[in-house]
C-alpha cells in the first residue's frame, strides 16, 4: 500500500511538473528573447512588463516621442469630456492613471500633484488635466485637482494602448504638436524635465534612473 502511494505522489509531481508552462520572453518590439536577455533590458529601468498570459511577458518602452497631427482635434475631444477650456497657446500635461485610484493612493496623489504644479508653474505657462480609465464616467475630486474619466479612451488608444502594466503615466503635448509621453511611476523632476525639452530649455531628456 505505501508503496503503491509512492508511485501514486511521485507520478503526480511529475505530471504537475511537466504541465507547467514555460515563460515566454518578448521584448518591446515582440520579438522573442531569453531571458537573461529579458532582464538585462528591464534593469534598465526604460521598460515596463506587461504580461499577455500567465506565461508570456512583454517589455513595454516607458518612455515614447512623436507628434500629434491634429493637436487642435485632440483638444477639442478632451475639452468635451473634461467640460472646460484648454489654451491653444501653451502646453498641455496629461496625468493618466489606467484606473479608479485607492483611498490609500487618493492621499498620496492630493499632496504629489500640487508640487509637480508648483514645479511647472516656474517653467512656464501649462494647462495640466487628470484623467482615468473607469467605466463609471463621473469626476472625482482628488486634493486640488479633478480627475476625469476617458470613456471615449481619447488618450488611452493614442498613448496607453490599455496597457495595464502602466499605473502612472503623463504626457505633455507642447503647442506645435510635440510630446513626450513617459509610462508607469515617475518623480515630479521627469515631468519638469519633459516640459523643459519640449520648450527648448534643455537639449535632452532622459528617464533613466
Amino acid at each position: 500500500m505505501k508503496k503503491i502511494s509512492s508511485l501514486l505522489i511521485l507520478t503526480i509531481c511529475i505530471v504537475g511538473c511537466s504541465s507547467k508552462k514555460k515563460t515566454i520572453h518578448f521584448d518591446e518590439t515582440n520579438k522573442l528573447i531569453s531571458e537573461i536577455e529579458f532582464r538585462e533590458k528591464w534593469n534598465t529601468g526604460n521598460y515596463l512588463i506587461s504580461r499577455d498570459s500567465s506565461h508570456h511577458k512583454k517589455l513595454v518602452q516607458r518612455f515614447k516621442t512623436g507628434q500629434i497631427r491634429d493637436r487642435g482635434t485632440l483638444l477639442k475631444l478632451l475639452e468635451q469630456q473634461t467640460n472646460q477650456i484648454i489654451p491653444r497657446d501653451e502646453p498641455l500635461i496629461i496625468m493618466f492613471h489606467h484606473k479608479r485610484p485607492t483611498n490609500l493612493q487618493k492621499e498620496w496623489m492630493s499632496t504629489f500633484y500640487p508640487k509637480v504644479q508648483k514645479g511647472v508653474a516656474q517653467i512656464c505657462d501649462a494647462t495640466t488635466i487628470y484623467l482615468y480609465r473607469d467605466k463609471k464616467e463621473s469626476p472625482k475630486k482628488i486634493g486640488e485637482s479633478i480627475w476625469y474619466n476617458d470613456p471615449q479612451k481619447v488618450i488611452d488608444g493614442l498613448f496607453i494602448k490599455n496597457n495595464n502594466a502602466a499605473y502612472y503615466n503623463f504626457i505633455i503635448i507642447s503647442e506645435n504638436g510635440e510630446y513626450i509621453c513617459v509610462l508607469g511611476e515617475f518623480p515630479k523632476e521627469w515631468v519638469w524635465n519633459a516640459l523643459k525639452k519640449l520648450k527648448k530649455q534643455m537639449s535632452s531628456f532622459s528617464i533613466e534612473p
